[in-house]
């Protein structure tokens, strides 16, 4: 299967557990993460077909828009949340999926007669593949929670979070700072020693970010549970993996984390709080 065809497969199959776990509580954040999600999909599909048209990617009128777009989100509240957030995640999507198909995701593409891959247009080109495919990957990502992870498609989104997600950060951040070394210096020495990976780096680094921060999440997870249940011997706990978690996160009909009861009181796993609590 070509890359660019896993990743459309990969968006259609977050369809499924983002259905059965069922949207945001109201009906503005239903729309709202269907029409992000759908963004998603048309500028994936949008950018594939426009590299294979073979003409340029129109980089000024793209930058215009985006900023119209980003505009009109913080200008119109409602409008830009149901229309300009989504937009903008369209255009993001559309320039990342042309420049990768344009110049190769996995395999790089015939240089133009005359380019230094080493020069200044040679760097630039490294860091927009970088971060093309950085945001391609996570935005893909976003579409299996859009209501925790939407940020990863429009970071924007973080300065309006009600503690959404940075409620979370005391949680997130030393497992993820430990997975970004492990990847950067894994991915480092796979590059060193296998030459001809360099130019797919950026998708080895991302795949193994997400497996590596998985990981160290749940041994997290797993180490402050054993810490919060000295406090509650012989406590048989019924838990689910951090995964498991952000994929079933909603404002409603959420499963708890972990769980247990004792002496008629029932607690649940809090990743906020990093401890158990009682249920209200």
């Amino acid at each position: 299967m070509r890359p660019h065809a896993f990743l459309a497969s990969l968006i259609l199959a977050a369809a499924t557990p983002a259905l059965a776990r069922g949207g945001p509580s109201g009906m503005l954040g239903t729309i709202l993460e269907g029409f992000t999600f759908w963004a998603i999909a048309a500028g994936l599909f949008a950018g594939l077909a426009w590299s294979r048209s073979g003409r340029h990617l129109p980089a000024r009128s793209l930058l215009v828009l985006s900023a119209v777009t980003l505009g009109f989100s913080w200008q119109f509240v409602l409008a830009g949340l149901l229309l300009g957030i989504p937009a903008g995640v369209a255009l993001a999507v559309f320039s990342a999926a042309a420049y990768l198909k344009a110049g190769g995701l996995l395999r790089p593409r015939p240089e133009p007669s005359g380019q230094n891959p080493a020069g200044r247009r040679g760097r630039l080109t490294l860091v927009l593949r970088w971060l093309s495919a950085s945001y391609l990957f996570w935005a893909v990502i976003a579409c299996f929670n859009i209501k925790l992870l939407g940020f990863l498609a429009f970071p924007p989104t973080l300065l309006l979070d009600h503690g959404t997600i940075t409620r979370f950060f005391p949680f997130i951040l030393p497992p993820l700072g430990l997975a970004l070394a492990i990847t950067s210096l894994g991915t480092g020495l796979l590059a060193a020693l296998q030459p001809r990976l360099r130019h797919a780096a950026p998708v080895i680094f991302n795949v193994g970010l997400l497996i590596a921060f998985l990981v160290c999440a749940d041994l997290q997870r797993e180490r402050l549970m054993r810490q919060a249940l000295r406090n509650h011997p012989g406590i048989e706990l019924d838990s689910a993996s951090f995964l498991r978690s952000v994929l079933a996160h909603s404002d409603f009909g959420r499963s708890a984390h972990a769980s247990f009861s004792e002496n008629g009181k029932f607690y649940h796993w809090s990743y906020a709080a990093q401890d158990f609590v009682t249920a209200p």
